[in-house]
């Protein structure tokens, strides 16, 4: 037919297209501040609007930073002033002003552009992180043994509270309606039990869950309480992790004012674990050549989208593309197994293919152990001259096309179809369309590709 011959001639054509990131709009929320209060007196409306704003350009900018930046590295941060906080701005919005003689109120919000922020931080030498986690649900216990209680507590109370943060980590906390309750109970969340578990996360869209548990010792209503606070995040297993936090109660504080700063503590924790796993290494600039399995347009349209919204994917050229597979050049930042964790947050598989066919999954156990140190491991997986790959971490990869790229879902399909347990589960994603082609030997080769397929440069 004449459009196929037409759309095998503009092969060649979509093959060599560039791909950039187009994580602008995927990181918005990280580069947005919204609802900065403003609250200036002067001497006339107008000195108070202009002092205002100018306090609250910086407040924003100290916002924004703490989302992407490890506590420990703020103070290497360099103060702006609003003038200079100003460049890196797209634009701001002013909501709600009121104004009287000599005083202004208002709440702004800001927006800042993505790319000069991380031009800012690189330049003065700041490690960051962007990528953001999958939503992880809180599931806050009081007590413990047989006096636990989850769903009608003040532990559970003060994470409900919590004003609702913008960062690298999303917290849900349950509605605690029916059908959560039966669902899990204190004790499911104390002995991690996994199916109440992935049953909780599933209902509120979520893979992970944070069981935090709260042991009050002393006497609150003399001001002489303490707190053991018990953390674990539960589901994915390179970022599960055990933390313990004891918090005192300070002089003239109510147990609800302990409890809420307990609870921004144990969040900030849990932010800080996964900026640490996840911080951007520029000076590690690496390649990388993987084969993306295809059961149709749509499916390339979901896997482009989720690529673009990887912070960790410089750009991605195409290099050849089928109905059945796309080949893909992918500049990236740090060490692959911090690609394959922030991959993952976006339903993208990154496997190794092996000699009988089998894939096997990246190991992101220790991902980002050596970013915060800069430490180099010998070999990038940089692409050599003649486009194979050369020596990297995981041994030899002299074959350009033994990576594969596969959406999270095709991967539960095809580990249905094999029996085989997935590694990742997601329980949101669409399932392939069952008409599509299947793919069997080598993963990635496709059984009915056509014989015209372009060259690999």
């Amino acid at each position: 037919m004449p459009l196929v011959g037409a759309l095998k001639r503009l092969l060649p054509l979509m093959a060599a297209l560039v791909v950039l990131p187009g994580t602008l709009a995927a990181q918005e929320p990280l580069y947005t501040v919204k609802n900065v209060d403003v609250d200036a007196t002067a001497q006339s409306a107008t000195v108070a609007r202009a002092q205002g704003l100018d306090r609250a350009h910086v407040k924003a900018f100290d916002r924004m930073i703490e989302r992407l930046v490890l506590r420990s590295e703020l103070k290497r941060v360099p103060d702006l002033s609003a003038d200079r906080i100003a460049n890196y701005l797209r634009d701001f919005e002013v909501f709600n002003e009121r104004t009287s003689d000599v005083r202004y109120l208002a709440e702004v919000t800001f927006r800042f552009h993505p790319q000069s922020i991380r031009q800012f931080l690189k330049t003065n030498d700041i490690p960051f992180a962007e990528t953001r986690s999958k939503p992880v649900v809180v599931l806050p216990v009081w007590g413990e043994g047989q006096d636990a209680v989850l769903w009608d507590n003040p532990w559970r109370e003060a994470w409900a509270n919590r004003a609702e943060q913008v960062g690298l980590v999303p917290l849900t906390v349950p509605l605690g309606d029916l059908g959560d309750i039966r669902t899990v109970s204190a004790g499911d969340a104390l002995d991690k039990d996994r199916e109440a578990l992935d049953q909780i996360a599933e209902r509120y869209g979520a893979e992970d869950v944070l069981v935090t548990q709260a042991r009050l010792a002393g006497d609150p209503d003399a001001f002489t309480g303490s707190m053991q606070i018990i953390t674990a995040r539960i589901g994915t297993s390179e970022m599960e992790r055990t933390l313990v936090d004891n918090i005192q109660q300070q002089r003239d504080e109510p147990l609800a004012a302990m409890l809420s700063r307990a609870a921004n503590r144990v969040a900030r924790d849990v932010e800080e674990t996964w900026k640490r796993a996840n911080l951007l290494d520029f000076d590690q600039r690496n390649q990388l050549q993987v084969e993306v399995p295809l059961d149709g347009l749509d499916r390339w349209v979901s896997v482009r989208a989720r690529l673009d919204a990887v912070a960790r994917v410089e750009g991605y050229a195409v290099t050849a593309l089928t109905r059945t597979a796309a080949r893909l050049k992918m500049t990236y930042y740090g060490e692959r197994a911090q690609l394959a964790l922030a991959l993952k947050q976006n339903d993208l598989v990154l496997s190794r293919a092996n000699a009988d066919g089998s894939t096997t999954e990246v190991d992101t156990q220790n991902a980002g152990q050596n970013a915060e140190q800069g430490a180099r491991a010998e070999g990038t997986g940089t692409l050599t001259s003649d486009g194979s790959l050369g020596p990297d971490r995981m041994g030899q990869a002299q074959d350009p096309n033994d990576w594969v790229l596969r959406a999270a879902e095709m991967r539960t399909a095809a580990a249905d179809r094999t029996g085989q347990k997935p590694a990742t589960r997601a329980p949101n994603a669409r399932q392939p369309d069952a008409r599509a082609p299947s793919a069997n030997g080598r993963t990635g080769q496709a059984t009915d590709a056509p014989a015209e397929q372009p060259a690999v440069q």
